[in-house]
């Protein structure tokens, strides 16, 4: 298992790992990765492609980030039915729209949101 860097959610640091399923248990099944709240790590599988290891790691942060926002608390209480499922489909629909805002937007998106310098 290799620690590739850290991220700060909501005020909260999630490690991020790049794994096999035999180095960490957090990977199951075909999974290809894994978001840990309880102990702020983040896990993607060692054998994706880059672009498949990328879109991983957006997936878990948006889990990550409904945790530490606390909007999965608020979505639960709004659900009818399964809310992991209801989870998982919503961040399936997001992550591949909003990756693809990112890199069509990229430049453009940093200069915008950088600390709000172009409202001065």
């Amino acid at each position: 298992m290799k620690a590739v860097g850290e991220l700060n959610v909501c005020g909260l640091v999630y490690r991020v790992f790049v794994a096999s399923a035999d180095e960490s248990a957090e990977l199951t099944g075909d999974d290809d990765g894994a978001c840990a709240t309880a102990s702020g790590e983040i896990f993607v599988r060692a054998s994706l492609s880059p672009s498949r290891k990328r879109d991983t790691l957006v997936h878990e942060i948006a889990h990550a980030y409904l945790e530490a926002s606390g909007l999965r608390e608020f979505l639960k209480t709004k659900v009818k039915g399964d809310y992991d499922a209801f989870e998982e489909s919503f961040i399936r629909l997001l992550v591949p729209s909003f990756l693809r805002f990112v890199d069509d937007n990229a430049r453009e998106l940093v200069r915008l949101v950088r600390k709000g310098k172009w409202t001065r």
